[in-house]
C-alpha cells in the first residue's frame, strides 16, 4: 500500500507528466537509467522511443486509436483480420451502463484507455458488482499516461468493452485457471525483432516468468530477469507461431514501432492489443545489450 504521501507525490507526477510530458518522461529515465535521454543521437530502443513519442507519435490521431482497445477493433477488421479479434458481447460509455443480470457466467470488463485496466469475471457469483463497477468508475476518472508523459492517451475518450472470456490461452498448468500466456511481439520497421513472453502472473509478481526469443521462439539473451531453475520454455512455443508472427508484421507495417500482443487459443489466435510507447519508453526489463540491440535495427 502506498503511503498517503506517496500518492500525493504520484498525483503530482501524473499532473505534472501532462503538462510537462518530456521533464516527466526524462525523470523517469533517469530514475531508472541513471543518465539523459538522447534526443539528439540515439542508439539505445528506449533513446529512439522517447524521439517518436515525442515525435511522429505526438498528438497523433491515428496511434491514440490504435492504443484505444475499442477503436483498435475497427484497424484489425480492416487489416482483414477480424477472425482473430475476441468477440464482443458490449461497450459501455460508463459503468453505470452495464446491466449485470444481462452477462454472462464468464467474461472479461476492460477500460479502453490505459494499461491495466481490466477485470476478469471467470464465476460471476463470486464477484460483487457494487465493486466491479466502483472499480470501474475510478478507473474511467482517470487520465493514463500523464504520469509517464505519453500524451497520446489524452486522445482517447474513456469508454468500457465487454468482451467474451476465453478458456485455455495457452496457460502454463493445463486444467487449471490461470491467466493466460501473452506474447508481445516487438515489431520495428514492419518486422518482428523478437517476443516477450510473459507467463504465470496469476502466480504473483515474484513468480511471473518473462523471457525474450526471436521470431523462432529460440532464447533471446537480452531479459533483465533470470528464468526460474528448471523452466522449460519451449513448452510454452504456440503451435501457431508462423502466424503469429505474419500476423504481428501485418499489423505493424505502416509504423515505425509497435508492439503487438496476440495470444494463443489452442492454435488460433486472439487479438490483445497494440501498444507504441511501452512502459513509457522505459523499459527496464531489457538489458543494455539488448537495447543496443534493438535501437540498432530500429529506423526512426
Amino acid at each position: 500500500m502506498q503511503s498517503k504521501i506517496e500518492q500525493i507525490k504520484a498525483r503530482i507526477r501524473a499532473i505534472g507528466g501532462w503538462y510537462f510530458p518530456k521533464f516527466a518522461s526524462n525523470y523517469m529515465f533517469r530514475e531508472r537509467f541513471g543518465r539523459n535521454i538522447n534526443f539528439k543521437n540515439p542508439e539505445f530502443l528506449d533513446d529512439k522511443l522517447m524521439c517518436l513519442k515525442f515525435g511522429l507519435y505526438k498528438n497523433n490521431q491515428q496511434i491514440a486509436d490504435l492504443a484505444d482497445k475499442i477503436r483498435v477493433r475497427d484497424y484489425v477488421k480492416k487489416c482483414g483480420l477480424s477472425d482473430i479479434l475476441v468477440p464482443e458481447i458490449a461497450e459501455y460509455k460508463s459503468a453505470n451502463e452495464i446491466v449485470w443480470d444481462e452477462l454472462p457466467e464468464q467474461f472479461v470488463l476492460k477500460c479502453n484507455h490505459g494499461c491495466g485496466y481490466n477485470i476478469i469475471v471467470d464465476e460471476k457469483d463470486k464477484f460483487s458488482e457494487s465493486e466491479v463497477k466502483e472499480k470501474l468508475n475510478l478507473w474511467m476518472s482517470k487520465k493514463f499516461g500523464g504520469y509517464t508523459g505519453e500524451i497520446h492517451y489524452r486522445l482517447i475518450k474513456p469508454g468500457i468493452i465487454c468482451e467474451e472470456f476465453i478458456h485455455g490461452l495457452g496457460n502454463m498448468e493445463e486444467g487449471k485457471s490461470s491467466l493466460p500466456v501473452d506474447y508481445k511481439f516487438f515489431c520495428l520497421n514492419g518486422r518482428v525483432e523478437c517476443i516477450l513472453v510473459v507467463a504465470g502472473r496469476e502466480k504473483g509478481e515474484e513468480k511471473t516468468q518473462r523471457f525474450f526469443t526471436d521470431r523462432h521462439f529460440e532464447l533471446l539473451d537480452i531479459c533483465g530477469e533470470k528464468m526460474q531453475e528448471g523452466f522449460d520454455y519451449q513448452l510454452l512455443k504456440p503451435s501457431c507461431l508462423v502466424e503469429m508472427v505474419e500476423t504481428a508484421e501485418k499489423l505493424s507495417r505502416p509504423f515505425p514501432f509497435v508492439r503487438v500482443d496476440l495470444y494463443n487459443n489452442n492454435g488460433k489466435i486472439l487479438f490483445g492489443e497494440m501498444t507504441f510507447t511501452p512502459m513509457g519508453c522505459v523499459n527496464g526489463y531489457i538489458t543494455n545489450k539488448g537495447q543496443k540491440w534493438l535501437g540498432d535495427k530500429l529506423v526512426i
